[in-house]
């Protein structure tokens, strides 16, 4: 059995963790500014 899925499921996470990265910073960007 081929599991030619591994690398689309790694990238779908990559993607997902480097967006939830960027709302993180963007939140403390936020909480920074005082806003």
């Amino acid at each position: 059995m081929e599991h030619r899925e591994v690398p689309i499921n790694t990238t779908h996470w990559i993607s997902r963790i480097m967006a939830l990265t960027g709302c993180l910073m963007g939140f403390h960007a936020i909480k920074q500014l005082g806003i």
